[in-house]
């Protein structure tokens, strides 16, 4: 990395639950953003967190080399884990597939829907999707992740991995 910042918003006496890590690697000065937060939240609200961010992103980095960026697992996302939960199990019930027919699956998936309305006004859309040691994690396994918090809201199970990959690549489609 040629540098590295991360983008914190302060409340009262502590951090917001959201925090961007942004880096641009030194081979080729791409800019790469890994969203991170320990507790569950709308992934609308992580949307609403990058566009609050890009303008401070702008003045540190490049963004039109934005390059890629990382999520946590699904189940971090209340709203996203139940959409792309019943869109898989419509689509494959909950037969385990390959990596290719997930990326497939995602560039289809409403999550790509939701990047694409944010990456689509600085004419980058999403590229490739993966998720590292993709599986199913089961609701009564939930409260592993989160012991205090409600899992009513939960679908009986989330796609799960070490967090969503999502590659980024410019828009050369016609406007």
């Amino acid at each position: 990395m040629t540098k590295s910042y991360s983008y914190y918003w302060v409340t009262v006496n502590d951090t917001a639950d959201i925090v961007i890590n942004a880096y641009e690697r030194k081979e080729d000065n791409t800019l790469h953003l890994v969203v991170d937060q320990r507790k569950m939240v709308l992934f609308n609200s992580v949307i609403d967190k990058l566009n609050q961010s890009i303008p401070k992103i702008k003045e540190d980095f490049d963004w039109t080399k934005i390059g890629s960026i990382f999520l946590n697992a699904p189940v971090y996302y209340p709203d996203l884990a139940n959409a792309l939960s019943k869109e898989y199990e419509q689509k494959f019930g909950r037969k385990a597939i390959s990596y290719e027919k997930l990326n497939q699956f995602l560039l289809q998936s409403s999550l790509n829907t939701q990047l694409n309305n944010f990456l689509n006004p600085f004419d980058k859309k999403t590229e490739s999707y993966g998720i590292e040691k993709f599986h199913f994690l089961e609701k009564k396994d939930y409260s592993s992740i989160f012991s205090d918090s409600d899992l009513s809201v939960y679908p009986e199970f989330t796609l799960h991995g070490m967090g969503i990959y999502v590659q980024i690549t410019t828009d050369k489609s016609p406007k």
